[in-house]
């Protein structure tokens, strides 16, 4: 009888510091160290090149997390144009297209860019923003605050 173990993912961080899933290990008895050894040679073999960057395990939950934080730095609150808040608008159906409490116009794209990350668009006081956002984390949507602090 074969013991269930826990996933090891090997994650391929790059040399900018980003990370990307590269194998997910679930066979029973192989250490971390031998994860990583397997992974570059299935790397090589596949890309024909050695890695530039280096592998690295860690947990599910713990490269979740860390896809989540790499997803919500690729684009940060910053003001756009109104044909870009009409682009945004027009190419997909919005969701959650509501006005906030302070009077915040916002929606979420319906494309995903990452996990739970999506593009936000905001209007306030007839000026535009977009900011990728944790739809799960309202912590990390648009604010008034967070546009006024630009």
């Amino acid at each position: 009888m074969t013991n269930k173990t826990t996933p090891i993912y090997v994650i391929a961080e790059t040399l900018d510091g980003g990370i990307s899933c590269f194998d997910i290990i679930r066979e029973d008895g192989l250490t971390k160290e031998e994860a990583v050894a397997r992974s570059y040679t299935e790397y090589e073999k596949f890309w024909g090149v050695p890695l530039k960057g280096k592998f690295i395990t860690m947990s599910e939950d713990d490269y979740v997390n860390k896809r989540r934080q790499q997803a919500l730095a690729v684009r940060q609150l910053k003001e756009v144009t109104r044909d870009d808040w009409d682009n945004y608008l027009g190419v997909l159906p919005p969701v959650n297209w509501h006005t906030d409490s302070e009077g915040v116009n916002k929606f979420l794209m319906s494309e995903y860019y990452d996990h739970s990350v999506t593009l936000q668009c905001a209007e306030y006081l007839g000026k535009y923003y977009c900011a990728h956002v944790d739809v799960n984390d309202k912590s990390t949507w648009i604010a008034k605050s967070k546009i006024e602090s630009l």
